[in-house]
Parts: structure tokens; C-alpha cells; sequence
């Protein structure tokens, strides 16, 4: 035991006051720098479990593949007099993923050229990505005349999980006959 303090005294004498401050100030930050990096390591594997978790159930809500045939397409569309009924049907797909549809803006706008009429359907939504995503992929499931034109998202914090989200569907029917 004294050989190792004789030892000590000796790296001190060689080091002096800098050196040990140096030394001292070292040993000070290596272990701050453990105690900040290792929860940050496990909240980081837990994120990816996370991750893998969502990734799955967003591939297990992928909407099939609608196959309409092209003939005949715009008649077996519905008519415009058919736009409450499935904006209603919208309404009641956000209310089965847990969403409230407060307030949309509806715009109808003919399509040049055909008998076509797109109504634009802007809805602000605010909720966790996992259920948007769910209430996107429901609703062009069960709406097969329903097209996303725009998805913004926004987080107000990094570490909030509820997004702002703005969606913007078109909606397509044909004219009604006169």
C-alpha cells in the first residue's frame, strides 16, 4: 500500500496543479458523459421497438387495390346529389379511428371536359401519426371515389406524439342528369 501511494505522489509531483486539474476535469466530464449517454441509449432502443411496432401496423392497414373496370367508369360513379351521404360516411370512418372532424372547408369544382365534379375537402386533424395514417388508408378503402390530393403535418414539440395534420381529399362524383 505504500509503494502505491509513493507511486501516486510521484505521477502528482510530475503532473503538478495543472496536470491534476487536467486529470481531475477528465474524470468529471467521462462520467457525465455516462451518465447522460446511457438512458439516452435505452430510450433510443426503445424508440426503435417503437418503430418496428408502427411500421408493422401501418403495413397491416395498406389499403388493397381497387380494380375498376375502365369502361362505364363515370356511370357507375355516384351523383353529386350522393356528396352529404359519403361526407357523412367520412365523418363516421374518423369517428371508428378515435378522431373528431371539428371543422373542413368543401369546395365542388367542375372537371373541364368531363361530367365530372370534384369536391375539394380540406380537414384539419389533430392526433397521433398511427391514427391518421389508420383513418387515411380506412377512408380510400371504404371510399373508392375519394382521392388524398395533400397531407402537412406538423409537430408543435419534438417530444409531443399529437400532430397537426391538414388533409386534403378529392372527392369525385358525376352531374346529376337534369
Amino acid at each position: 500500500m505504500n509503494t502505491l501511494m509513493w507511486h501516486l505522489h510521484q505521477w502528482a509531483r510530475h503532473l503538478g496543479r495543472t496536470g491534476l486539474a487536467g486529470l481531475l476535469l477528465l474524470i468529471v466530464a467521462t462520467l457525465i458523459q455516462f451518465a447522460h449517454t446511457m438512458p439516452l441509449q435505452t430510450e433510443t432502443v426503445t424508440l426503435q421497438a417503437r418503430l418496428v411496432s408502427m411500421q408493422a401496423n401501418a403495413k397491416r392497414v395498406m389499403p388493397s387495390a381497387v380494380n375498376v373496370p375502365a369502361s362505364g367508369f363515370i356511370d357507375r360513379l355516384p351523383e353529386t346529389t350522393a356528396a352529404s351521404a359519403v361526407i357523412g360516411q367520412l365523418e363516421q370512418i374518423a369517428r371508428a379511428h378515435g378522431l373528431r372532424l371539428l371543422r373542413g372547408q368543401y369546395a365542388q369544382t367542375p372537371v373541364s371536359g368531363t361530367s365530372l365534379l370534384r369536391w375539394q375537402l380540406s380537414l384539419p386533424i389533430k392526433a397521433d401519426y398511427p391514427k391518421i395514417i389508420s383513418f387515411i388508408a380506412a377512408s380510400l378503402q371504404a371510399l373508392p371515389t375519394l382521392a388524398l390530393d395533400e397531407l402537412k403535418l406538423k409537430r408543435e414539440t419534438i417530444e409531443s406524439s399529437t400532430l397537426d395534420a391538414d388533409l386534403r381529399f378529392n372527392l369525385y362524383l358525376r352531374e346529376s342528369a337534369p
